[in-house]
C-alpha cells in the first residue's frame, strides 16, 4: 500500500532524512561487522563478535534495511541528490572545522601545552588545511 499523498512535503522531507540516516548508519555498521582486519594505523578495530553473533547481526541489519526501504516507497519519499562536489564540498568544512579546532591555541584551553609542541601541532595541521584548500579548488 502507497500512501502518496497522506504526507506534508515538510513529513516527506523529516521521513527521508531519517530513511538516509538509517541505510548510512546500517551500511557502516554492515561494512565494520564484516572487516576482517583493521589496516589503519589511526582507528583500531577490536571485535567482540563471535561469528554466529556477526551472522545474527547481519540478519537483522538485513531486516531494518528492508523496512528502511519500505517505509521509503510506501511513503513516496524521494532520495537525496547530492553531486560528487556537493559532498565533497561538505566532507572538507567539516574536516577544515575539526582541524581548525584543534589548534595550538585552542588546545590550550585542555590543560598547559608548550610553544614548541604547540608550533609543532599547528604547522602539521596547516598542510593539512592546505591539502584540503587544494581538494576543494579541483
Amino acid at each position: 500500500m502507497t500512501l502518496k499523498n497522506n504526507l506534508s512535503s515538510n513529513h516527506k522531507r523529516v521521513l527521508s532524512t531519517t530513511a538516509k540516516i538509517v541505510h548510512q548508519e546500517l551500511e557502516e555498521i554492515k561494512r565494520i561487522l564484516s572487516a576482517e582486519k583493521s589496516d589503519s594505523k589511526i582507528f583500531k578495530l577490536e571485535k567482540s563478535y563471535s561469528k554466529e553473533e556477526k551472522n545474527k547481526l547481519l540478519a537483522i541489519i538485513e531486516t531494518l534495511q528492508k523496512m528502511d526501504l519500505e517505509m521509503f516507497q510506501n511513503f513516496n519519499l524521494e532520495g537525496e541528490k547530492l553531486t560528487e562536489s556537493q559532498i565533497l564540498s561538505s566532507k572538507a568544512t567539516y574536516l577544515w572545522t575539526a582541524l581548525s579546532d584543534s589548534r595550538a591555541e585552542k588546545l590550550k584551553s585542555f590543560g598547559t601545552l608548550d610553544d614548541e609542541t604547540g608550533a609543532e601541532i599547528d604547522g602539521y595541521l596547516e598542510k593539512m588545511l592546505l591539502e584540503i584548500e587544494k581538494m576543494l579548488k579541483v
